[in-house]
């Protein structure tokens, strides 16, 4: 059971600690303020692109004593690079982010990483690459006391 913006912490963090990208910085995506012009260092900013929520099995029953939500979710990543290091070091950050994500996100439901082309942006001097990560999780609650009702099992031939 998560919460979104508990999704994009943990991806974050995720990031940071296990992608090995040195001296790069880490945001979500819809930060206030500006990038610094020109851009000294890798920055990696992520946050909600789409989500299609959708009712748990069994009246909002997830498992246990949780209730709540399916939610199927697609990440933004946008990766920035100083244009003094060049664009094809994206690719290399790139593919240690797809590497972090289609392994310890697995325990969030994260089936997919993608990316787009490289380009670059004038306003902050600095290649981007877009990417994109898409999960299935559950949101909801856990609720100890609230009781099971209208569940009917039904034995085979009946």
């Amino acid at each position: 059971m998560t919460t979104m913006d508990g999704l994009i912490r943990t991806v974050l963090e995720w990031v940071e600690n296990e992608g090995e990208i040195p001296d790069a910085s880490y945001t979500t995506s819809f930060v206030a303020g500006r990038l610094p012009n020109p851009l000294t260092k890798p920055r990696v900013a992520v946050g909600l692109e789409e989500v299609r929520m959708s009712a748990g099995a069994m009246g909002q029953v997830l498992m246990d004593e949780s209730y709540g939500s399916r939610a199927d979710v697609a990440l933004k990543i946008k990766i920035y690079m100083p244009e003094s290091r060049g664009g094809d070091a994206l690719n290399e950050i790139f593919s240690r982010i797809c590497t972090v994500l289609m392994t310890s996100g697995r325990g969030i439901g994260i089936h997919s990483v993608s990316c787009g082309e490289i380009r670059y942006e004038t306003n902050a001097m600095a290649y981007t690459i877009d990417c994109r990560a898409e999960l299935t999780t559950y949101i909801g609650e856990y609720d100890s006391e609230r009781p099971l009702e209208g569940v009917v099992i039904k034995g085979k031939g009946e």
